[in-house]
C-alpha cells in the first residue's frame, strides 16, 4: 500500500494597503529560507510563491 499522498493547495493573498503587502514581503524575506528547509524535511516536492502588487 502506498502511504504517500499527493496534495496540492493554493492560497491567495490580497492586501488592502501597500504597507500590508510590504510587511508580508519582509516576513518572507526574513523567514522564507527556514520555512523551505522545514518543508523539505517533510518531503514537500515543490513550493511556489507568486507575489502580486496592488
Amino acid at each position: 500500500m502506498d502511504t504517500k499522498a499527493n496534495l496540492m493547495t493554493y492560497n491567495t493573498f490580497t492586501f488592502k494597503t501597500e504597507a500590508q503587502m510590504l510587511l508580508f514581503r519582509r516576513i518572507w524575506e526574513d523567514n522564507g529560507t527556514a520555512l523551505f528547509d522545514k518543508l523539505k524535511k517533510k518531503d514537500v516536492q515543490d513550493f511556489v510563491l507568486i507575489k502580486y502588487g496592488i
